[in-house]
């Protein structure tokens, strides 16, 4: 309708009409019947313009969690530029904005509320969370060897990811704690917490050197230890009660296996006792690559058949599950006409590459078909991979090879074979032995020996120690045996002499004090190359072991004094020398109580960690032990630079 008109509103009978007219203000009646009226009205013009409604701006997340220190950014749309922004508390959080970009900064745990505003003074908001600090509980732990520590993380945004960052122990993680396995070593170690938005924090573990005493209410003697290929560490020896199971009577021999942790469970797979109803002692441990388990030893009963007399020897292998395949024992002969009173004794064993196990002895008597030498002889007895005997002497009669001199005692104490299966003794002489006709000549009362034979017991090499004099004035003993990867042979043992003397006066060294330990060292063909001899200036030194990885040489026996840098806890205590191949002494430790304690065997695992074991009756200084029972054995361990682990 134009603005300009008027409604003429007519009522006629029954109707309503509207009649558009020009500025026309009029009421009509017609007549009676109809009723016009003429409605005079100024219509107000009307704009065509749009009314525009602006939007609010708004932030983008519109939640967010930070920890203090982290910055995080929201995204602002919407609403017409420019904007600002504040933070309700500038204490928990703050807020800075460049264009459309919010910065927030958090600064104490707690929520703000974030505010932008633009040219409208149109606003909108997003929640921030400060949480607490990333923190880890506790922040320090020294667990005991074989425990674990529990750490929990707590504050800064989750997830959780948990590392070692100097990997000397292991974790085992879940989404807000991990557990730290303790391995064996010394010093100390780092867990590191990192969460979502890479804050980190650390909790440092502390790793005492410890030294391991196990045993049970009764008295157990350790014999022998063994570093396995996957580093797991074997002790073996007797018990006069029950290590695992019952004790068949008298000592039963046991062996025992520690994981590269330092710890022994007891039970079915990490556990071994045998036994009759006399006395049994496992005298030796080897493990192969495969993780068979070699034992050799002694009984004055029966393991496995009657006893032949005296003192048998007896060898087992054991499945990785430690499940015995064979056992065989093997005795003397009976003299004609008398009652056997042979004794045997078992001092080492090998595995030779192609699986057979090497067993060094000593009898006074006649052993496996095999005739004495002396009045008392070394022996080597071969046994295959299913516990038979094999000929060790060449088609001679008899089995073992036996090692002695005429009329005198030899004993042979240690067995090394090589990488080539070329097979190692060593031991102490009292008489002439030259095997080889090299001219060696006894010259003491005790001299060192060595022999040499190859992978068929044959084309020997052998060596006394002194060859030439020296020896006359003094007494040796010990005759530990082994050889390096280019055939170098070293020769360990203890001297009261006052200097020894290899080929004739051409390698000479001299005493320290008392009773010292000497190591001697020889090429591939029987040349001399050097001669060391060290111990304390007033106390007695006795060689108990000795050990090589290729590169090194562990030497292991007692003292009654102290080496420099070391004190005497008590009556004697346990060394470990570490020389290099050129026999210079890198470092040597000492270890002991306010008891005895001696010591067995030593070896390397692959990193190049030395181990020895031993016996005590007493507290060892840093023991894994709150009391001492009775005798026990103990377990140690060195890095490469003479640290107790």
């Amino acid at each position: 309708m134009n603005p300009t008109q008027a409604t003429k509103l007519r009522f006629a009978a029954g109707c309503l009409v509207a009649l558009m007219t020009t500025a026309c203000t009029e009421v009509e009646f017609n007549n009676p019947a109809a009723l016009d009226v003429i409605a005079a009205t100024t219509t107000t013009p009307t704009s065509s313009t749009t009314t525009t409604t602006t939007e609010s701006p708004s932030l983008a997340p519109t939640t967010r969690s930070i920890a203090p220190s982290n910055s995080t950014t929201l995204t602002v749309s919407g609403g017409t530029a420019p904007y600002t922004v504040a933070s309700s508390s500038s204490a928990i959080a703050t807020a800075t904005i460049s264009s459309t970009t919010v910065t927030v900064t958090g600064v104490a745990a707690g929520t703000a509320t974030i505010t932008v505003t633009d040219s409208k003074s149109k606003t909108g908001t997003a929640t921030v969370t400060v949480n607490a600090a990333l923190a880890l509980s506790p922040t320090t732990s020294a667990p005991a060897l074989g425990a674990t520590a529990t750490f929990t993380a707590s504050g800064g945004v989750s997830p959780y990811t948990f590392t070692l960052p100097t990997a000397v122990g292991a974790l085992s993680s879940g989404t807000t704690s991990t557990t730290y396995t303790r391995p064996w070593r010394s010093g100390s170690d780092t867990v590191r917490v990192t969460d979502s938005l890479s804050n980190t924090t650390t909790a440092t573990v502390t790793l005492n050197a410890m030294s391991i005493q196990d045993g049970t209410a009764g008295a157990e003697t350790v014999t022998s230890t063994f570093v396995d290929a996957s580093g797991n560490i074997w002790v073996a020896g007797s018990t006069d009660n029950a290590v695992i199971g019952g004790n068949g009577g008298g000592t039963d021999g046991f062996f025992v296996k520690y994981s590269t942790l330092g710890v022994y469970a007891s039970g079915a797979t990490t556990a071994v006792q045998i036994g009759g109803v006399g006395n049994d002692v496992i005298s030796c441990i080897r493990v192969t690559a495969a993780g068979d388990i070699y034992v050799a030893g002694t009984t004055d009963g029966n393991v496995d058949e009657n006893n032949a007399g005296g003192t048998d020897i007896w060898v087992a292998m054991y499945n990785s599950s430690l499940t015995q395949q064979w056992i065989t024992q093997l005795g003397d002969t009976t003299p004609a006409g008398g009652t056997n009173t042979g004794a045997d004794t078992v001092t080492d064993c090998r595995v030779d590459g192609a699986g057979s196990f090497f067993v060094l002895g000593n009898t006074n008597n006649a052993i496996s078909g095999s005739a004495l030498v002396g009045t008392g002889d070394g022996f080597i007895q071969e046994f295959d991979g299913t516990g038979a005997v094999v000929d060790s002497n060449g088609g001679t009669a008899g089995n073992a090879y036996m090692i002695g001199s005429a009329g005198v005692v030899s004993t042979m104490n240690s067995l090394y074979i090589d990488a080539s299966d070329n097979v190692y003794v060593g031991g102490v002489v009292n008489g002439t032995i030259d095997i080889d006709a090299s001219g060696d000549v006894f010259d003491g009362s005790g001299d060192l020996y060595f022999l040499r034979l190859d992978s068929a017991l044959a084309t020997p090499l052998d060596r006394t120690l002194n060859n030439g004099g020296g020896t006359a004035a003094g007494t040796e003993a010990g005759g530990f045996v082994v050889a390096d990867a280019a055939g170098n042979i070293y020769l360990a043992g203890q001297t009261n002499s006052a200097n020894l003397t290899m080929a004739g006066g051409v390698i000479t060294d001299a005493q320290v004090g008392g009773v010292d330990y000497v190591v001697a060292k020889w090429d591939n063909t029987g040349t001399p190359v050097a001669i060391t001899i060290d111990g304390t200036a007033a106390g007695d030194e006795v060689v108990n072991f000795a050990a090589t990885n290729g590169t090194k040489l562990a030497i292991t026996g007692s003292t009654t004094d102290a080496f420099a840098g070391a004190s005497n806890q008590g009556a004697t205590d346990v060394f470990i020398s570490q020389l290099d191949t050129s026999l210079n002494l890198e470092w040597v430790s000492q270890l002991g109580s306010t008891g005895s304690e001696a010591g067995v065997e030593a070896g390397f695992d692959t990193s190049g960690y030395a181990y020895f074991a031993g016996n005590t009756n007493a507290l060892l200084t840093n023991s894994s032990q709150a009391a001492v029972a009775d005798q026990q054995w103990f377990l140690a361990k060195y890095s490469s630079t003479g640290t107790q682990q």
